[in-house]
């Protein structure tokens, strides 16, 4: 439940950058290199 007051949509520009994000992230994992997890082998 939101607060009194609280009827401000969300921020366009916020919301692009956060969609962005997600399309990056999914781009790399998705680009068939294996995992790097820092460690040395």
């Amino acid at each position: 439940m939101s607060n009194i007051g609280h009827n401000n949509p969300p921020d366009p520009i916020s919301e692009a950058i956060a969609l962005w994000r997600a399309i990056e992230e999914a781009q790399n994992w998705l680009d068939g290199e294996p995992i790097q997890n820092g460690r040395a082998s």
